[in-house]
């Protein structure tokens, strides 16, 4: 989780002529631990017979909130970028209003990070 909180930080300073890829890299990490840790705790201590289903749901869970996670992200990238915008008096998206769309929505993953 510090990984990908880190990585989240990172990229909340994501600029026009900047680079995703080493905040990249760090989730990619974070994201590999965080998902194998997860997937131990949801299955320790589940019984043979109910493994199958045990497996199911956490998959399903992970789908499911990644899913939501998507969804809220975007928005809040959408709604920043458009309040720029309206800010700035343009209609087209414009390389700055899109970085700053991309800076919010990353500090509010690193939000729920911290509340994961």
């Amino acid at each position: 989780m510090v990984l990908l909180e880190a990585s989240c930080l990172v990229l909340t300073r994501v600029s026009v002529d900047g680079s995703f890829l080493g905040g990249l890299l760090i989730f990619g990490l974070g994201m590999g631990a965080a998902f194998v840790a997860g997937s131990i705790a949801s299955l320790a201590g589940v019984a043979e017979q109910h493994s199958g289903a045990a497996s199911g749901l956490q998959t399903t869970s992970f789908n499911i909130g990644t899913a939501l996670g998507v969804a809220i992200l975007s928005t809040v990238a959408d709604a920043r970028t458009n309040a720029v915008l309206a800010a700035a008096g343009q209609q087209a998206p414009s390389p700055f209003a899109l970085a700053e769309g991309y800076q919010s929505a990353f500090a509010a993953a690193a939000g729920f990070t911290v509340l994961a």
